[in-house]
């Protein structure tokens, strides 16, 4: 009995080095894909001379092109296509596309999908929960006819969670082209 207590305190004594050890572990997987991030905003700020940078609330978005009109409120509706990727280096590549409503773009990465309204424009109400809250905070402010590049690390994506072909903890980027607001 007193050898089950004393493993028992020895255990519940280990907790907090295994929670400090879980969280350097997650810090510097944050940190490393926080520098995927910053690689490619570099990237594209160079392909792009008149693209702007924000950091809204932790994330990363890069408006390559500007529309004009009126700016997405947190509970408007937006109407957009997308594109999806993983962020698994400092580039984003079509082998890291996840998901995309772009036809033209799926057309030019070969990627397959045979279901007919794939490709149709996504109207995205931000007052309904469901969104994840790196994309959420990326949209606020969008203008009909901007196109974006919002990243984020798995903190703001999925999480812990595997959602369809992104793993847990991967940190996103979508592009995203949009084609509406409404603030009604």
């Amino acid at each position: 009995m007193k050898k089950t207590v004393r493993t028992l305190l020895c255990a519940i004594a280990a907790l907090p080095l295994l929670a400090a050890s879980c969280s350097k572990d997650t810090d510097a997987m944050y940190s490393k894909q926080e520098k995927y991030i910053e690689e490619i905003v570099g990237t594209l700020v160079g392909t792009y001379p008149e693209a702007t940078v924000d950091y809204p609330g932790e994330i990363v978005r890069v408006t390559l092109a500007s529309g004009d009109g009126e700016a997405l409120a947190k509970d408007g509706k937006v109407t957009l296509y997308y594109a999806g990727y993983r962020i698994t280096s400092g580039s984003i590549s079509a082998s890291n596309l996840f998901r995309t409503n772009l036809e033209e773009l799926a057309t030019e990465v070969k990627w397959a999908t045979t279901d007919p309204d794939a490709f149709n424009e996504l109207t995205i109400d931000m007052a309904e929960d469901g969104l994840i809250e790196g994309l959420r905070k990326g949209l606020e402010g969008a203008r009909p006819g901007d196109q974006l590049v919002v990243l984020f690390n798995s903190k703001f994506g999925f999480g812990r969670k595997a959602v369809g072909t992104v793993p847990a903890n991967s940190a996103l980027a979508y592009q995203l082209w949009i084609t509406g607001v409404d603030n009604r």
